[in-house]
C-alpha cells in the first residue's frame, strides 16, 4: 500500500511541465533511469495500452494503471533483451 502511495508523487515529478499529464517525452526523459537499453518505441507501446482516452498523455488515472499492471518493469526487462543481442 506504501508503494501506491508513491505513484502521485512520481507522477509530479515526471509531469515536468505541471500539466497534470505526462507525455512521451516526459517518460522518455525518465528511459535512463528506467530501463536504459529500452528502445523509445516500446515506451511509446505501453503508454497505449492505458491512454484510455486516446491523447497520447497519461492523466494520473492512466498512469497508476500503467504503474499497478507493472510496466516499469516490462519496459526493463524488454531493455536487458535488447542489451544481449
Amino acid at each position: 500500500e506504501e508503494a501506491a502511495d508513491d505513484i502521485p508523487d512520481a507522477f509530479r515529478i515526471l509531469d515536468a511541465d505541471h500539466s497534470n499529464k505526462i507525455d512521451v517525452d516526459e517518460l522518455e526523459a525518465f528511459m535512463p533511469i528506467i530501463a536504459p537499453r529500452a528502445p523509445p518505441r516500446v515506451l511509446r507501446e505501453h503508454i497505449q495500452k492505458v491512454d484510455r482516452n486516446f491523447d497520447g498523455k497519461l492523466n494520473l488515472t492512466e498512469f497508476t494503471d500503467m504503474v499497478s499492471r507493472g510496466i516499469g518493469r516490462d519496459i526493463a526487462f524488454i531493455g536487458a533483451e535488447v542489451k544481449h543481442y
